[in-house]
């Protein structure tokens, strides 16, 4: 139940900020920029691009709400490295992306005293995307070779009369053709 309620009350937080009525006193700049090191899953980094002031395990926890495929992630603890990039120990074995919310809630503030406001982060874990899904509404079309050889040949015996020999392929090219489309219905 309380992980369903904090998922609901960061998805409110970053949906007001992204919509421009977060409040003024969240400050303003970029999102945080998150990933982790290929290879290891004990751990993410996050950089919130300025230096922070009096960061701590509990105040990250009350900002901040982590997902993964299966759900909420939970921290287990939280490293400040300087300059505004911290190390979060979490478990990612598993997953593929990562989310990061931060909500507009008192805890994490810039070393200015700002406050971090509100954002939505997201990394693919080592880095890339395991696969590319198709654009939705892509068209594409495929030429695949079909192959019809014929060979012949004649055989006689070299007194008699001379070797000949006969040899011919054909290649057929059909065309193939794939539509995605997508239709939505409100009611």
């Amino acid at each position: 139940m309380i992980h369903h309620k904090k998922s609901f009350l960061a998805g409110l937080a970053v949906g007001r900020s992204l919509r421009g009525w977060g409040g003024g006193a969240s400050g303003g700049g970029l999102a945080p920029l998150c990933w982790n090191e290929p290879g290891v899953y004990d751990s993410f980094l996050i950089d919130y691009r300025y230096g922070l002031g009096g960061f701590s395990y509990g105040r990250f926890c009350n900002k901040t709400a982590i997902f993964g495929s299966a759900g909420e992630i939970v921290p287990t603890a939280a490293e400040d490295l300087g300059g505004g990039a911290v190390r979060i120990w979490a478990d990612l074995r598993g997953q593929t992306k990562v989310r990061v919310y931060g909500n507009a809630k008192a805890g994490l503030s810039f070393a200015d005293g700002r406050l971090v406001p509100a954002f939505a982060a997201e990394f693919w874990v080592d880095g890339s995307a395991p696969h590319e899904l198709p654009y939705l509404a892509e068209d594409w079309r495929v030429r695949l070779p079909g192959l019809s050889p014929e060979e012949g040949a004649i055989l006689a015996f070299p007194d008699a009369c001379p070797v000949s020999g006969a040899e011919s392929a054909q290649c057929l090219v059909p065309e193939l053709t794939a539509r995605e489309a997508a239709a939505l219905e409100y009611t």
